[in-house]
């Protein structure tokens, strides 16, 4: 029955009662006026439903009558399935500056966000990686990037927070404005740099020179191997940040400022402990001379 201006009802006991409306199917929904196309699936007058119905306003609904949304699918799972094509991989459907949630199948890779360049183009976008939230990047493989001004682009990186960069394989990245330069290392807080192999560097401003070294604190650095510095701003050295030295330093509180560093304890790899400024002890125990 077709009750609408310039409408159409087809099927078994369909009505169209909206104006310029189509229907198709049995035993239509008839609860509303707004409809432009609806797909009835109803099994008699008094158990009307529909399969499938797009508003005037173009929300589309599955399995709902009044779809709040441009797609609004009711009590059912929803499934997209795609093949990975990393030879001849196309470009996205859209590319450039917006707003969106993209699936990106020929990559395997997932979008949802802002942004206001080509962080999701074809050539940023990592095989297999998930980039979320504003201006976020993951160019890396298996990488993950979440948040506002991340950049992912080390192979199976992880980089959230803000304005962070996991540069290198494996590295992770928490925080704000951190840099992970070394294959496995961990950058958490603000301002940090984590150059030696699986270092890291925790805290404000730290920064992790030497391999399987650990800063903590405020303007802190390790630059020896396998050395940890915590405290703040201790008096760094100089050092190769690949072997190990007898005279390098392996272990540093700092007590300083950040224009007048300064150590507490400071501990080489041969054993000798200096104290209160004592940076570069000559015995195991090393005091200042005013305590010698």
């Amino acid at each position: 029955m077709a009750k609408g201006d310039y409408s159409v009802a087809i099927g078994n006991q369909t009505k169209s009662r909206s104006a310029n409306s189509l229907v198709i199917g049995s035993f239509n929904d008839t609860t509303n006026t707004n409809r432009l196309f609806e797909v009835g699936n109803g099994t008699g007058d008094n158990a009307r439903a529909n399969s499938f119905t797009v508003l005037a306003n173009g929300n589309t609904g599955l399995g709902t009558t009044f779809p709040k949304a441009r797609l609004h699918v009711a009590d059912s799972s929803v499934l997209f399935t795609g093949t990975v094509n990393l030879i001849s991989t196309p470009d996205p459907p859209v590319t450039g500056s917006g707003t969106r949630m993209l699936l990106y199948p020929q990559k395997g890779a997932f979008r949802a966000g802002t942004i206001t360049g080509n962080h999701w183009d074809k050539n940023n976008v990592g095989p297999y990686s998930f980039a979320a939230g504003y201006d976020t990047r993951a160019d890396g493989y298996n990488s993950v990037s979440m948040s506002s001004g991340n950049d992912a682009s080390g192979e199976s990186s992880s980089c959230l927070g803000a304005w962070s960069i996991a540069e290198k394989r494996f590295s992770t990245s928490f925080g704000v404005n951190n840099h992970t330069q070394g294959y496995n290392t961990t950058t958490i807080g603000s301002g940090n740099i984590a150059f030696g192999f699986s270092s890291a560097a925790l805290g404000n401003n730290t920064i992790s020179y030497g391999d399987y070294s650990m800063a903590t604190g405020e303007g802190t650095s390790s630059t020896s191997r396998e050395s940890f510095t915590t405290g703040t701003f201790n008096v760094s050295e100089v050092a190769n940040p690949y072997v190990k030295s007898p005279q390098y330093r392996i272990f540093q509180v700092g007590n300083g400022e950040i224009l007048s560093p300064s150590n507490a304890l400071t501990l080489l790899r041969n054993g000798n402990l200096g104290l209160a400024n004592v940076n570069t002890p000559d015995a195991p125990n090393a005091l200042p001379n005013l305590l010698g």
